[in-house]
């Protein structure tokens, strides 16, 4: 058993990490609270939820609710090229949880926007820099990314991503929230 209840499940081709309830907390009826550590595995990941734990019911009518396929393949998320240069690509399908999860490219040159006109918007993001050099502004703040640099921050800052010289910016990133904005007379 892993440390704070955080056991690998097997689930066909694909393994994942599910938290369990820790078995001091005094609501700890876990569906396989009761097996034994020594419990056959494919016993013990059979009763654990599969479907995303953000969606009303119970798991597979949530996997029912959501009905998308769950995998995306190598250069089959949907694509978007912007004007400046920047490319985004869905590594997931949309999730009804308000989650983007994206590869993303720089090219030389390009920005999310110009430097005297930053953005903002409702959500989070976190982002994860694979190779190349990425200038990240936030508010008054500018931070300089390299290969295995990530960053985190509240979208709702003034913020401006541009690539850093003559190697093109390969990130993975993460919006959380985004299309939940209420501001008014914000548009998305």
């Amino acid at each position: 058993r892993q440390p704070h209840g955080l056991r690998e499940a097997s689930a066909g081709p694909v393994a994942r990490a599910t938290v369990e309830p820790d078995s001091a907390a005094p609501d700890s009826a876990a569906p396989d609270s009761a097996a034994p550590d020594s419990a056959a595995p494919a016993a013990r990941a059979a009763s654990r939820p599969t479907a995303d734990p953000g969606t009303a019911g119970a798991p597979r009518e949530q996997a029912r609710a959501w009905n998308v396929n769950p995998v995306v393949r190598r250069g089959a998320g949907q694509v978007i090229q912007l004007a400046t240069g920047v490319q985004w690509e869905r590594l997931a399908p949309p999730t009804p949880q308000d989650v983007d999860f994206l590869q993303v490219a720089y090219h030389p040159g390009s920005e999310s926007c110009p430097p005297d006109s930053l953005m903002r918007h409702s959500g989070h993001e976190y982002g994860h820099i694979i190779s190349g050099r990425m200038g990240v502004t936030i508010g008054f703040d500018t931070y300089e990314l390299g290969p295995g640099d990530s960053i985190a921050f509240d979208s709702t800052m003034p913020h401006r991503l541009f690539a850093i010289g003559d190697q093109t910016v390969a990130a993975i990133w993460v919006v959380v929230g985004r299309r939940g904005d209420a501001r008014p007379g914000h548009v998305l």
